[in-house]
């Protein structure tokens, strides 16, 4: 039986792909960088990918992930590189000014609020993470939130999870289920904690092999049943 739902945050509660959009178009007005077309716009999502993967392999810190990725964007126009720290800081300031739930996310987590423990945990910046969560209302839904920038360690490495549970008063591994859409931090986390896991498998991708999957969704509402059958 479930006591305890652990969240991740981006691409499971809130769908981070428009807000980077208009903060990279919104840094660019602010930069004097001319205009960011859409064709521009769609090359980040690979160039942002690439560099995260990076980090979580533990080939470059995060520190540099923040830079590298808009250096990286920024050079491949044509344009200016060495402004990639201040681009940095400025794009993760606007990135909570616009919010963009995955459909389902507020409602499912209103409907489980008080009937058991909510708690984001989240390997993104607390500053641009803090934003986002505000002002989409999730602080005032769920029980407590997690940021491995605060903590010190990230999914998917154990500490983090014991932490949690720790500070959460759960002392029983079996109780808590973590949820989430990436399966290098979030479900091998869980695998690396032993607790149980649902894969948020949004755009249908094929199951691995090397993994436990204890739950698979295809969207954030059929968590529902899950919880409620395990009951």
């Amino acid at each position: 039986m479930f006591k305890y739902i652990l969240w991740d945050l981006d691409n499971t509660l809130l769908d981070p792909h428009p807000p980077e959009r208009a903060s990279i178009r919104n840094c660019f007005k602010d930069f004097n960088l001319g205009e960011c077309t859409d064709a521009m716009l769609d090359t980040y999502p690979a160039i942002n990918h690439k560099w995260w993967t990076m980090c979580e392999r533990g080939e470059k810190p995060k520190s540099e992930i923040l830079v590298g990725r808009f250096a990286d964007f920024l050079g491949q126009f044509g344009l200016r590189t060495d402004i990639a720290p201040e681009f940095a800081k400025d794009y993760m300031e606007r990135l909570g000014d616009t919010i963009c739930p995955i459909d389902g996310a507020m409602e499912t987590l209103t409907s489980l609020r008080g009937r058991f423990g909510q708690y984001l945990v989240t390997n993104g910046v607390w500053a641009s993470q803090k934003k986002k969560i505000q002002n989409s209302g999730i602080d005032k839904i769920i029980d407590g939130i997690f940021v491995s920038e605060d903590i010190g360690f990230e999914k998917p490495e154990e500490q983090i999870y014991q932490i949690v549970l720790n500070r959460i008063g759960c002392t029983n591994r079996s109780e808590v289920l973590m949820v989430g859409d990436s399966l290098t931090t979030d479900i091998k986390g869980a695998n690396n904690a032993g607790i149980a896991c649902c894969w948020f498998n949004r755009n249908g991708k094929e199951r691995p092999l090397d993994l436990r999957i204890d739950y698979e969704i295809h969207r954030i509402p059929e968590l529902l049943d899950i919880v409620s059958n395990a009951r």
